[in-house]
């Protein structure tokens, strides 16, 4: 059983025509967990298997390139870990027992001969606290 709930609210488009999201943050009250409720959430969560772990997304928007940081969350302490800055959008992210996140952005793949391309990436990291 997960000890909190997770909920977005107020979800809009961060750009307009994009599939991806920008929204506030609402938790039910969890004496350990500080979180922000703006909007510079990702409607996008994965907790561990065990539920004693959640990650986050986070926008992290400069200038007009879309970025993200990945958040991780003990759920039982309240400690939190932010990853650095992620070019792209997060399409779908997964964390596991042993603390890896496997994520998959939408980000430039190249800029070859003047044509720029853009694609679906993936990648996994370990967070640490």
């Amino acid at each position: 059983m997960k000890p909190f709930k997770i909920k977005f609210k107020n979800c809009t488009e961060i750009w307009h025509g994009s599939p991806y999201n920008r929204a506030d943050l609402i938790h039910t009250y969890h004496k350990n967990i500080k979180l922000d409720y703006n909007n510079d959430w990702q409607d996008k969560i994965s907790w561990s298997p065990n539920n004693e772990f959640l990650v986050l997304v986070r926008w992290k928007i400069i200038e007009a390139d879309p970025g993200f940081s990945i958040i991780l969350l003990n759920t039982k302490t309240g400690e939190m870990t932010e990853s650095k800055r992620i070019r792209g959008c997060c399409e779908s992210i997964n964390l596991n027992d042993d603390l890896f996140v496997n994520y998959e952005i939408f980000t430039l793949i190249d800029e070859g001969n003047q044509k720029i391309k853009y694609g679906l990436k993936n990648d996994t990291m370990k967070i640490t606290f």
